[in-house]
């Protein structure tokens, strides 16, 4: 005897119960885990329905389908779509929970303050943040479901390349507290136009402040100031500027940076002057939020940046600056101002393409080529199809990061200070090795 299962599409509540009975959420049946909640998401090359059942033999208690013929028996849920639940459940989730939010976005340095933000707050309080760089329509999603009860704060980084994905992510987040680290140019293929991308990273500002939430604003820079003053918005600032809430002031920034606040000497671990502003934040929110000073300059000056951002490795050969985990013109600009005025006698720069430019993607790795010529560096090293378009003078050129190690086996490079800067899929870290 055959028996059917008649599936009625489930609706938020109850999926919410069944959600609170379980111990996790899984995206991926290889990594599923007992008693945990598997959502059948779907990309351009892959369908997460085909992976329900064995999600479920692996342990999960239940398996959220948004496909009939996948649904077998009544451990599987139907929805009319997947993705859509992972997101509606987690804002009810989120609405739920205690925890303050703190939604982080821009163009640079969000994962970085993120980080830094993070542990400061947990110098005093239980606070959740964004895992590695969860920040798109399914990490903040998956990041809220980790709340719990205990927690206090959460700290929610938020990423963009179109318009309204940061307004969106907003109305799942529910941010009661606000940060742009900056605004500059990148994703412009998505968003078509510097101006857009204003627009996408001011949705933040938007939802703070028709929320009656507070923004924390760098008072340095004035783009920012200005969308917050078009805004009528409440601020807690942070900067150099004598009018800032919270201040600060470069001390050194060679090897690591050091910054000086309310006469005390915080000696980080980080490299880069444009890591003053993301330091400053950190500092600001944990002022603002009564975490006692000695804490804040503990969480900072332990704080150890990795994943191929902000790093200073020394190998047998050389000293190697490593910023390849993502560039764009305005963070390819800033890394090359800083070691302009890094003072070592003998300087290399390893650069490659920057993506999502679109049509202003020749312009702007003209542009970088430029300030190559302008900052007078010589051992210059471009790798990628962009690059090699700009028919640079005076520039080693290679299609792609193998290309490149291959020279560099037979062409050593030694007793240099090497920096490293491309975008995240031009994986120039594998150079390290080499260098």
């Amino acid at each position: 005897m055959r028996f059917f299962f008649i599936f009625v599409k489930m609706d938020i509540r109850n999926i919410y119960k069944r959600f609170l009975e379980c111990d996790s959420i899984s995206t991926d049946s290889r990594y599923s885990k007992d008693n945990s909640l598997f959502f059948s998401l779907k990309g351009e090359n892959f369908n997460g329905n085909k992976y329900a059942k064995e999600s479920l033999n692996k342990g999960c208690k239940y398996a959220i389908v948004d496909e009939a013929e996948y649904a077998a028996d009544k451990r599987f849920i139907l929805v009319d779509d997947t993705l859509k639940t992972l997101q509606e459940l987690a804002k009810m989730h989120r609405l739920q929970m205690n925890a303050t939010v703190i939604g982080i976005t821009g163009t640079n340095g969000k994962t970085t303050t993120k980080e830094i933000v993070s542990r400061v707050l947990s110098e005093k309080y239980t606070t959740l943040g964004t895992p590695k760089n969860y920040n798109n329509h399914i990490g903040v999603p998956l990041t809220l479901l980790n709340l719990n009860k205990n927690h206090e704060f959460a700290v929610i980084e938020m990423g963009a390349n179109h318009i309204n994905e940061i307004k969106n992510l907003c109305q799942i987040a529910a941010p009661d507290y606000g940060l742009i680290t900056n605004i500059g140019k990148a994703h412009l293929e998505g968003f078509g136009s510097f101006e857009k991308v204003i627009q996408a990273k001011s949705e933040l500002y938007d939802y703070i402040c028709a929320s009656n939430g507070t923004v924390f604003i760098n008072k340095d820079n004035e783009l920012l100031e200005t969308l917050v003053q078009q805004r009528n918005c409440s601020t807690y600032s942070y900067g150099s500027s004598i009018y800032a809430d919270c201040r600060g002031k470069i001390i050194n920034s060679v090897p690591f940076l050091e910054i000086k606040q309310d006469n005390t000497l915080i000696k980080s671990q980080m490299t880069g002057k444009y890591n003053f502003e993301n330091i400053l934040a950190g500092i600001c929110i944990g002022t603002f939020f009564h975490v006692p000073s000695k804490n804040i300059y503990k969480a900072i000056q332990n704080y150890v940046p990795e994943n191929n951002r902000s790093q200073i490795l020394k190998t047998d050969k050389n000293e190697v600056f490593l910023d390849a985990y993502n560039a764009n013109p305005t963070s390819m600009q800033l890394a090359l101002e800083n070691f302009r005025e890094i003072k070592r006698k003998k300087k290399v720069i390893i650069l490659g393409d920057m993506f999502e430019l679109g049509e202003f993607s020749l312009q702007e790795h003209n542009n970088i080529i430029r300030k190559i010529h302008e900052f007078g560096f010589r051992n210059v090293y471009l790798v990628g199809e962009e690059f090699l378009k700009t028919k640079p003078e005076k520039c080693l050129t290679f299609k792609n990061t193998e290309d490149l190690a291959d020279h560099i086996k037979e062409n050593p490079i030694t007793d240099s200070s090497v920096l490293i800067k491309g975008s995240r899929g031009m994986a120039l870290e594998k150079l390290v090795e080499y260098l």
